[in-house]
């Protein structure tokens, strides 16, 4: 079984991605495509499918920096052995 642990760190670290990555290219995209078309629902698909998809890219770079650099993030508190997570990836 999954622990919750890692889960919970992967979810924050692609939270921690996707907000600055937001911030960043929200109001260019916004200027490039105009505030009227910008606002359709087609243009801001695909915004955030880019988004999404630049996200989950560096959440995996990260997650297997740490796995390489051996964060100990991934080591179960109760046998002190790598979780599932870790030795997926």
């Amino acid at each position: 079984m999954i622990e919750f642990r890692s889960v919970l760190i992967v979810i924050m670290i692609f939270l921690i991605i996707t907000f600055p990555y937001w911030k960043l290219t929200h109001n260019f995209v916004e200027r490039v495509y105009g505030k009227k078309t910008f606002y359709q629902w087609g243009s801001r698909t695909y915004y955030w499918h880019t988004a999404l998809l630049v996200s989950g890219k560096l959440t995996v770079v990260v997650i297997l920096f740490l796995k390489w650099s051996n964060a100990g993030l991934f080591i179960s508190p109760y046998n002190k052995k790598v979780s599932h997570v870790a030795s997926k990836l």
